[in-house]
């Protein structure tokens, strides 16, 4: 595993890359399965020590964040760039209320 940054990682994540890379190592899989370890609660929770590197640089780089607005515009740009679609992942506690607050207060922004 290359400690450091390759062409691939996305410059939010830079700053934080070779502690992340630590970070993995430390898992106790054998590297060649660390991917299970990586992805254990994708999407649904965080694994102890994750929160660290999640900043709020790495959320707006990598997520669709923010206010209605905000979301509306960050949509309009990508859509302009390409993006036919999305898929909203919000944890499992809150996604009727995501779901309501997209359709009612993004949705109409994006008219």
């Amino acid at each position: 595993m290359i400690i450091g940054r390759d062409r691939r990682t996305r410059r939010f994540f830079t700053l934080d890359w070779g502690r992340y890379l630590e970070h993995v190592a430390s898992f106790s899989l054998p590297e060649e399965k660390r991917f299970r370890q990586v992805h254990d609660g994708h999407c649904t929770y965080m694994q102890p020590g994750e929160e660290a590197f999640v900043t709020p640089e790495a959320i707006h780089g990598t997520c669709v964040a923010g206010t209605p607005e905000e979301i509306a515009h960050q949509l309009t740009q990508m859509e302009r760039n390409g993006l036919t679609g999305i898929s909203l992942l919000p944890p499992a506690e809150s996604q009727r209320k995501v779901f309501r607050d997209f359709a009612e207060m993004v949705m109409p922004l994006m008219r």
